[in-house]
């Protein structure tokens, strides 16, 4: 059986973030750099730059006027905002090459922005350190099932045959003996994406009878309500697991019903930049 690091091994291999993405990440490290640096370095990939400014443009942010130039957006955002988007592109391009015989790409994106959607909602409501930080964990919370349908489709077309009685997670656990959370740690990690974010993803599974941070309940908390939203047919047994993390959080059943209005007609929208027209592969 291959273990999690081993998948995440190959896949720091086979995908390679855009040399943008890198190139941002070590401006973000140098306390020297500026905003013109940052600003300089989107510029010169185009299809980063495009990414950038639909995204700021886009319901998520619902700003008041459009912003048209890379500079602008990167004084709204900031650079750290700007960097940990720049990671949400650079991920679904590294992986916009896969096989769509074996995985749904479009329905796997709309249910990882579903999550990040939900994930930067309550952080924000909540008033949390860095909402894009848990945008981005969401998004990229179960990019390790990518890397296996790469590598194993075959142990990926096992792990989507879960039913009522069980989480997808609780399958990828009888399948592989972890989940694609545990790959996607691992990468994220081999590609130094920063801890924070790693963190974030880190709790997800837990139930919500675990004692746990502010940061880890939303985590949890976005990831069943965008589990419940993506698969309705086939996770009955979870339909009150959002109202109990949310009553951990002090959020009302009211609160959960609003959240899931905002996010609706967001979702197309967002789902939209991180979901490459992909053809079969082979």
């Amino acid at each position: 059986m291959i273990k999690a690091i081993e998948y995440a091994a190959f896949a720091s291999d086979a995908f390679v973030l855009p040399a943008a993405v890198i190139k941002i990440q070590s401006l973000l490290k140098d306390d020297t750099s500026s905003m013109e640096d940052f600003a300089d370095v989107v510029t010169l990939d185009p299809l980063l730059a495009a990414h950038l400014l639909k995204l700021v443009n886009s319901p998520m942010y619902h700003l008041r006027s459009p912003i048209d130039s890379v500079a602008r957006a990167i004084k709204i955002l900031g650079t750290k905002a700007v960097y940990d988007l720049s990671i949400g592109y650079g991920v679904s391009a590294a992986f916009s090459q896969l096989d769509t015989n074996t995985i749904d790409l479009e329905r796997f994106w709309q249910y990882s922005v579903r999550t990040a959607l939900f994930a930067k909602y309550w952080a924000e409501k909540l008033a949390l350190h860095e909402p894009e930080r848990f945008f981005i964990a969401g998004l990229l919370h179960n990019i390790g099932e990518l890397v296996v349908v790469r590598k194993s489709p075959e142990t990926a077309l096992s792990c989507t045959r879960f039913g009522i009685e069980q989480q997808p997670w609780e399958k990828q656990v009888d399948v592989m003996g972890y989940t694609y959370k545990d790959v996607t740690e691992r990468l994220l990690a081999a590609w130094g994406i920063p801890q924070g974010i790693i963190d974030a993803i880190k709790p997800i599974h837990e139930s919500a009878q675990t004692i746990g941070s502010i940061d880890s309940k939303v985590m949890q908390l976005a990831y069943h309500q965008a589990l419940l939203e993506s698969y309705p047919l086939f996770v009955d047994d979870i339909t009150e697991l959002p109202e109990q993390y949310a009553f951990s959080l002090g959020i009302s059943a009211r609160g959960l019903d609003d959240s899931i209005e905002h996010n609706r007609y967001r979702l197309l929208a967002i789902s939209s930049l991180f979901s490459p027209n992909v053809c079969p592969v082979g």
